[in-house]
């Protein structure tokens, strides 16, 4: 029935013009089991060829079939008629079928993205694949709230991670004798200047004489974070224009000293190895308890790793599931290529992800901890 012999037989009974394969693709020939029925279906998107197709066979076929095989009579048991309705599409279960599958695979991309660069996920990953001690861990916070510690609706663990780094930082900084602590990361959107800005207020707070360099022109968070509007900047200072004490503002809450970088100011070589920027950073370590400087990404600017000769360690941040191991190696290295140290790493921006040790680490205790003080003004937090 499928053979070329019925098959042109049936296009000159119907007066039709169309390849033998396009027209056995549409034809299904079944036999059921222990029967000597055929039965003969045509599936076409117009149902009128679909019959014609199956009736012409019928007509065609007895006569062929007689002459290839010895069989006794062959009869039409019935005529195909045209159909009325389309058969059913099973819309609801093709959507699904899709919608699970698209999951499937998306799932099996972000899989496949984090085995093939993974990313930090808790301190674990920072002490076994990096080698690096992690000194603090800061929440989330939603976006409708500050990310100063200072402000007077801000979380308890939030204020409780500062209070741990702040502790960590003093308890490093007593052990080395080191004043100048570098907050850098090794690529963009980590967090780092909310970080090195709260340690800074965190040790002001704690009683500590902190000074915050900017040196990062180019970004304006500090500036914007602290609303601040500076009349002098950095590089004034670094240029010998005017005194550092004069480029000095101060947060009146902490008692804070601020200096900011003018944004798009950048500060090139010759600023980074003068002997001003040396006996700036001379004066400023005989005049404060500690020196916070905020300065650009380790991987993206190359005027970190120049001010590394000037500074005692380094504080790298590391948003949580953001930077690649690979990109955390290659600051680490890049740092203590150097000749500086890394005295360790804050973990930015917990989101107690699903599969890591973080699990509300300071929220359950911490509500009824703090809970006697709902409503005060935490301005210090010492």
């Amino acid at each position: 029935l499928l053979s070329d012999n019925v098959l042109d037989k049936v296009k000159l009974d119907l007066g039709i013009d169309l390849p033998l394969d396009l027209i056995r693709n549409w034809l299904t020939v079944t036999s059921p089991k222990d029967t000597g029925v055929i039965m003969v279906s045509v599936t076409n998107k117009d149902p009128q060829l679909g019959a014609d197709i199956a009736n012409s066979i019928m007509r065609v076929a007895p006569q062929v079939i007689s002459e290839t095989v010895e069989v006794g009579s062959i009869n039409v048991l019935d005529q195909a008629k045209v159909p009325t309705d389309p058969l059913p599409t099973k819309t609801i279960l093709s959507i699904a079928i899709g919608v699970v599958t698209g999951l499937i695979l998306g799932i099996g991309i972000v899989l496949l993205l984090n085995f093939l660069r993974p990313k930090v996920k808790s301190k674990i990953d920072l002490k076994e694949r990096l080698s690096l001690r992690c000194l603090g861990e800061i929440p989330h916070l939603k976006k409708k709230q500050s990310l100063l510690i200072s402000d007077k609706i801000i979380g308890s663990d939030f204020i409780e991670g500062y209070i741990t780094l702040t502790e960590m930082v003093i308890h490093a900084g007593e052990q080395s004798k080191n004043k100048t602590l570098i907050i850098t990361s090794a690529v963009p959107r980590e967090g780092k200047t909310h970080v090195a800005v709260n340690l800074a207020l965190s040790l002001a707070s704690a009683g500590k004489k902190t000074l915050l360099l900017d040196f990062d022109c180019h970004r304006d968070d500090l500036r914007t974070l602290m609303e601040l509007k500076p009349a002098k900047f950095l590089m004034d200072i670094l240029k010998g224009d005017i005194p550092y004490q004069q480029g000095v503002l101060e947060d009146p809450a902490t008692g804070l000293h601020i200096i900011i970088s003018e944004q798009g100011k950048v500060f090139n070589i010759n600023i980074l190895n003068s002997p001003k920027l040396k006996e700036v950073f001379a004066e400023v370590e005989n005049e404060y308890d500690y020196i916070i400087v905020d300065t650009p990404p380790v991987l993206i600017q190359s005027e970190t790793i120049s001010l590394l000769k000037h500074i005692d360690s380094v504080l790298l941040v590391v948003r949580q599931e953001t930077a690649t191991i690979k990109d955390l190696e290659n600051a680490r290295d890049k740092i203590l290529g150097v000749g500086a140290k890394i005295i360790g790493c804050v973990l930015n921006d917990i989101r107690h992800l699903i599969g890591t040790e973080y699990k509300y680490k300071y929220g359950y205790y911490g509500k009824y901890y703090y809970s006697d003080r709902a409503g005060q003004n935490k301005k210090f937090f010492w």
